[in-house]
């Protein structure tokens, strides 16, 4: 991939010779290399990230509904990159396949999702984890005024819902361990109720 394939999805403002990182053009144009990314379908990602994992780093902006795979051109999908849908504006629903396993900072951040819940229900951003809720998974979803965790959930990770507008959240008895800043700056009304089952909570 080169600039100029980059150039045609990121848009105009994307130039080779940026100087200083201030904003998320700013991330694009300095810490992509088109050397390293490939283009499959509606997705950029990227393969330098080592242990053969794939690494999604921009989805096309003109997307209303996207589904993320669990394989891309012969690649298990295992993250979604900084800023991955920031320019997705138009972006109106979102599910993520069972192979992801990390999500990085601010991957969602511009987002408008209103609701969340497992694979299968009517929430605009669906997701397929039953047991463990990865790290940053929620982060930044500023709309975001409804989770729905499932049954079984024993995990919640790092940053998992930093930064979004939830006015509650119930947590389902089976939970043991809560990672560090999991609701930080999240906007929650009232208390919130630890489930008995909880061992761990992240500093």
């Amino acid at each position: 991939m080169n600039y100029e394939e980059l150039n045609r999805i990121l848009g105009d403002d994307f130039h080779e010779d940026a100087e200083e990182i201030n904003d998320i053009d700013g991330y694009y144009h300095l810490l992509l290399d088109p050397e390293q990314l490939r283009v499959s379908g509606d997705f950029v990602y990227d393969l330098s990230k080592g242990d053969g994992a794939t690494i999604i780093t921009l989805a096309d902006q003109s997307l209303q509904h996207v589904t993320i795979p669990d394989i891309l051109d012969g690649h298990r999908v295992t993250a979604i990159g900084e800023y991955a849908f920031a320019k997705c504006s138009a972006l109106k629903s979102l599910t993520i396949s069972a192979s992801v396993a990390r999500i990085s900072e601010d991957a969602f951040v511009g987002c408008r999702f209103e609701t969340a819940g497992p694979i299968g229900s009517d929430c605009d951003y669906q997701f397929p984890w039953t047991h463990f809720i990865p790290d940053n998974a929620f982060a930044q979803l500023k709309q975001l005024r409804r989770v729905d965790l499932p049954a079984g959930v024993t995990d919640i990770g790092n940053g998992a819902f930093r930064g979004c507008a939830l006015p509650q959240i119930d947590l389902p008895e089976g939970i043991v361990f809560i990672g560090a800043d999991a609701f930080k700056n999240c906007g929650l009304r009232g208390r919130l109720i630890l489930p008995h089952s909880l061992q761990i909570i992240g500093e």
